[in-house]
């Protein structure tokens, strides 16, 4: 495996399991947010975010983290590997939360400091009925062709990392 998307909605574990393959398997990451976004919560223009995503996966390593749907089939076709982190929304949404009370607030990208607004609450809460059916429909495509992970739970993310070689 030399490129690795990860993929889930937010407060699913996508960085800590960016994290824990890069550990592992010395892959760099790629988080797409940073890539994104703009000071202020800007987004590019969808011509400009597809070239910046054609440029990426163009990479010969990479674990990337992050989902973007209308560019998630570019993504798809590049990668070796495919992990989908198919939490339950409660627990991604208790996670965020946990992590902005007990963590500092951080930057996600250059002049983004990470939020916690009802706007994205409510794609959390909706991922599941929205996002999820197009990522598990394209990830039938997929299917035979790349390797594909679909982990449910922190425990199972645990236990897939244990069965990963130690290095490359």
């Amino acid at each position: 495996m030399k490129r690795i998307l990860v993929i889930g909605s937010g407060g699913a574990g996508k960085s800590t399991v960016s994290e824990e393959l890069h550990k592992i398997l010395h892959l760099p990451i790629i988080r797409l947010d940073e890539h994104y976004w703009r000071p202020g919560w800007v987004r590019p223009e969808h011509d400009e975010w597809k070239k910046k995503i054609k440029d990426l996966i163009q990479k010969d390593e990479w674990i990337m983290d992050g989902n973007y749907q209308p560019t998630l089939e570019l993504r798809l076709s590049r990668a070796d590997a495919i992990i989908f982190m198919d939490t339950p929304r409660l627990v991604c949404i208790i996670r965020l939360i946990k992590r902005r009370l007990t963590k500092p607030k951080t930057e996600i990208a250059p002049g983004c400091v990470e939020r916690l607004d009802r706007k994205f609450m409510s794609y959390i809460w909706r991922y599941e009925k929205t996002q999820r059916p197009k990522i598990i429909k394209l990830l039938e495509k997929y299917k035979g062709e790349k390797e594909i992970y679909v982990i449910h739970s922190k425990k199972e993310m645990w236990s897939f990392l244990k069965t990963l070689p130690k290095s490359f």
